[in-house]
C-alpha cells in the first residue's frame, strides 16, 4: 500500500472513529436531545420539563385540535397519563372529558399530541365512553398499555382498548388501583405505582400476556400521590408526586427507595410523562 493510500486510509479511520465518538458520548448527547414531557388535569396542556438545580417547566399548548386556536381553556380536559412511541417518538394522552360547546362530557379516548404545539387529536373512531386509565406505557415492541385497576392493549390506530385476562381479575382480587407505570428499557420489565393519597404505595411488576401483578417493594406516603413514573433512556426511574405548591420530581429504585428530590413548579405536577425528542 503507498503511503498516500495509507494517509487516505488513516483519515478515513480517523473521521469513523470521530463519528463513533459523537454517537457515544452523546450519551449525553442524546440526553441533551431527549426533552421530559408531562400533562395534568390542572393545566390541561402539554409542557416540558428540565431538571435542574430548580425544575423549570416550559407550557407548550393547551389540549385543542387547532394548535393555531386562540381559545385560553383546552378543549380536551382531564389528561391522566402519557406516554411516547419508541419507534418515532409520537406523544400519546388519555382523556377523561371534553368541552363540546361549553358542555362537558365524559369521554375515556386516546390522544396523538403534537410535542411541538400541544394541538391534540382523538385516535381513530373508537371511544371507550367512561374508560379512565391512569397509566400509559409502550412496550419495546411498540404496543401501548393503559392500567387502571385492569390492564388493557390499546391499538394506537383506532383508539380500541381490549382487557388483558379477566377485567380487574389480578388487580382486583389485591385491591390495587394503579395510578403509573412504565417500562423498564434495561429489562423490558413492566412496572406500575398504586394511586392513594394517605398511605405508602406499592410498587409492582405487571405480567402483560396475563394482567398478573407482583409486589416488589413500597413507595413511601411521604411522596403520595404518585402521579407518574417514567425510566430515562439509561434506566433511571423517575417519579412524580404531591400537589400544588409541594409538587415534586423524584428518582428512585426499583423496590420503591427514593434516592433524590427536585421541587418542581406549581401547578406542573405530571400525572402524564414520557420522554421524547426535543421538539425541532
Amino acid at each position: 500500500m503507498g503511503v498516500s493510500k495509507k494517509i487516505s486510509v488513516f483519515m478515513l479511520v480517523f473521521v469513523m472513529g470521530s463519528i463513533g465518538i459523537m454517537a457515544v458520548e452523546p450519551g449525553q448527547s442524546r440526553a441533551e436531545n431527549e426533552a421530559l414531557y408531562g400533562v395534568n388535569s390542572r393545566v390541561d396542556g402539554l409542557f416540558s420539563i428540565k431538571k435542574t438545580k430548580s425544575v423549570n417547566v416550559n407550557v407548550i399548548g393547551r389540549l385543542n385540535p387547532d394548535s393555531q386556536s386562540k381559545e385560553r381553556n383546552s378543549k380536551f380536559i382531564r389528561p391522566s397519563a402519557m406516554a411516547a412511541r419508541p419507534s418515532d417518538g409520537a406523544l400519546f394522552v388519555w382523556n377523561n372529558k371534553e368541552k363540546v360547546q361549553g358542555k362537558t362530557i365524559h369521554t375515556g379516548d386516546l390522544l396523538e399530541v403534537d410535542k411541538c404545539s400541544g394541538a391534540a387529536s382523538v385516535v381513530g373512531p373508537k371511544k371507550s365512553q367512561g374508560l379512565y386509565l391512569k397509566a400509559l406505557a409502550f412496550g419495546e415492541d411498540g404496543v401501548l398499555y393503559g392500567l387502571n385497576d385492569s390492564l388493557y392493549k390499546i391499538d394506537t390506530n383506532t383508539g380500541e382498548t381490549k382487557p388483558i385476562g379477566v377485567p380487574s381479575g389480578w388487580f382486583y382480587r389485591k385491591w390495587l388501583r394503579i395510578g403509573a407505570a412504565d417500562f423498564d428499557p434495561k429489562t423490558g420489565t413492566l412496572y406500575a405505582v398504586e394511586s392513594r393519597h394517605s398511605r405508602s404505595q406499592r410498587i409492582v411488576t405487571v405480567n402483560t400476556s396475563t394482567g398478573k401483578v407482583t409486589k416488589v417493594g413500597m413507595v413511601s406516603e411521604e411522596f403520595a400521590p404518585v402521579g407518574s413514573i417514567v425510566f430515562t433512556p439509561d434506566g433511571t426511574l423517575i417519579g412524580s408526586g404531591g400537589w400544588g405548591s409541594k409538587a415534586f420530581l423524584f428518582e428512585m429504585d426499583t423496590n420503591g427507595k427514593v434516592l433524590k428530590r427536585w421541587k418542581v413548579k406549581s401547578p406542573h405536577m405530571p400525572q402524564g410523562m414520557a420522554f421524547g425528542t426535543s421538539c425541532g
